[in-house]
């Protein structure tokens, strides 16, 4: 399978799951916008320069941050959020 295609039903797990929840998630694909761009339905943009995987990969799922987000490693990245107009 491709790398392309792999991602976009992941995504489409992703969407299912929140779906569940009451929550719609819709995800267009464009083929010039490098970062990644979350928009809100209250207004607010996110953008991400390394889009969502922003965490360093662990070396095994016994390391610290495996199961705690806030104690494990990231990459260097940009987040920028803004209330559209």
């Amino acid at each position: 399978m491709e790398k392309k295609q792999f991602q976009e039903d992941k995504l489409n797990e992703i969407v299912e799951s929140l779906l569940e929840c009451e929550i719609n998630l819709s995800i267009e694909f464009s083929n010039t916008l490098h970062d990644r761009r979350i928009e809100l339905d209250n207004g607010w943009v996110i953008t991400l320069g390394r889009g969502l995987d922003i965490y360093k990969p662990l070396e095994h799922w016994f390391k610290i941050g495996a199961n705690e987000l806030d104690l494990r490693r990231c990459h260097e990245t940009t987040i920028v959020y803004h209330r559209a107009k």
